[in-house]
């Protein structure tokens, strides 16, 4: 049985963190970046959004008792400080509270920034699929298969960007010019992006962000996935000739420039489910793309991935199979007052015959007799038959 609680979001959060710490190090210095290649980035970044995804303790999970010091501290949390109705309130409650609140607002500001664009879109584009120019290199795009795509130039659109996901539109800003050869790798690239379903993975993510919307992590986790996504499409464009890499960068550059010197009145704000060619704000992950296009792996790039696989499992499994959980046990005198009778006070019987008193998921103390102990108070054979409701 699955169990959803304060120690469970916070072992997802450490684990994560400690890997997007990791995959930063490598995107902030070129050699790594190179070395480590967007496949590996993949992988890590895939179980990163799994250990997100899935904040929860499984059944084969161990407890680790923390120390006394650090389960003061989370006791300050967990302990209930008022009682409205018939719910105890603690800081963690309110955090939960705040949390899902935070979730709804952001929600809400994703769809509204949809819609908007949407609308722009229906009443601010202008179609180019009737061109002929367009109609064939879409063709060659597609290989000969369905072509279900359509062409639009948007006013205000810094970059070229792929839109829709059952009716996909590539959008080009006003007035951008290429060359027939640097447009067949700029549609070959935003098709590339719909066959491999990258705009639902950015939904996924843009989801996963929204609930997560307090932890800069995911923020983190975004920027990395949206180069990643792009570094694999570079990759299945050209095809690993000279003349292919030269050209394809040729356009990418091209792009870069003749965005770089528009000065446009209004740029209109594009939701963050969708496929732009590069982040203007970022052109950072531009630079390190074309070092991915460019430069040739490190001798040590199979043992970086090693490493990497290494530390990505060993701390995910880590994080599954053992729990911190917190233990507070204080001399008499400093003892925490609690109402024995209280619906989340339980006790649970231990291997050796002692007892552990619980307060929700919060281990209060250890003992060897229960003659303090109401009578009324329930004692379960152990933690897996207690009540999911009373261990919060």
């Amino acid at each position: 049985m699955l169990q959803y609680s304060f120690s469970t979001v916070l072992m997802a959060i450490l684990s994560s963190t400690i890997v997007i710490i990791f995959t930063a190090v490598c995107f902030r210095y070129e050699n790594l970046l190179v070395s480590f290649g967007y496949k590996m980035f993949a992988v890590v970044l895939g179980i990163t959004f799994l250990r997100f995804a899935l904040p929860f303790q499984f059944p084969f999970a161990a407890n680790i008792v923390m120390s006394e010091g650090l389960s003061r501290i989370i006791a300050i949390f967990r302990r209930p400080f008022l009682a409205v109705g018939p719910f105890n309130v603690s800081m963690w409650g309110m955090f939960e509270a705040v949390w899902l609140i935070g979730i709804l607002v952001r929600l809400a500001l994703f769809i509204r920034d949809c819609l908007a664009f949407n609308h722009w879109v229906v009443w601010q584009s202008i179609s180019l699929t009737d061109n002929g120019h367009y109609s064939r290199l879409l063709d060659e795009a597609c290989g000969g298969g369905p072509n279900p795509f359509s062409v639009y130039e948007l006013r205000g659109l810094k970059v070229p960007m792929l839109y829709g996901i059952r009716n996909p539109r590539i959008l080009v800003p006003e007035g951008m010019e290429l060359q027939e050869e640097e447009m067949r790798y700029l549609l070959s690239h935003e098709t590339a992006h719909h066959f491999h379903h990258d705009i639902i993975v950015k939904l996924g993510l843009s989801l996963l962000s929204i609930i997560y919307w307090w932890n800069p992590a995911c923020r983190i986790l975004q920027e990395q996935l949206d180069a990643v996504l792009e570094m694999r499409i570079d990759d299945y464009v050209m095809d690993g000739t000279f003349d292919s890499r030269r050209g394809y960068m040729r356009c990418i550059i091209q792009v870069a420039e003749d965005r770089a010197g528009q000065g446009q009145e209004q740029v209109i704000r594009v939701p963050e489910n969708s496929i732009m060619l590069f982040n203007p704000k970022h052109y950072n992950t531009l630079t390190n793309r074309l070092n991915v296009i460019a430069r040739e792996p490190k001798p040590y790039a199979k043992l970086l991935h090693v490493s990497a696989l290494v530390l990505t499992a060993g701390v995910y499994l880590f994080s599954y199979a053992f729990i911190f959980e917190a233990r507070y046990s204080t001399p008499e005198e400093d003892m925490v007052v609690f109402e024995l009778l209280d619906p989340y006070t339980y006790i649970v019987m231990t291997e050796d015959n002692a007892y552990e008193v619980y307060y929700g998921d919060l281990l209060v103390e250890r003992v060897d007799s229960l003659e303090n102990y109401p009578e009324e108070t329930p004692v379960y054979d152990s933690l897996d038959d207690v009540p999911a409701e009373i261990r919060v």
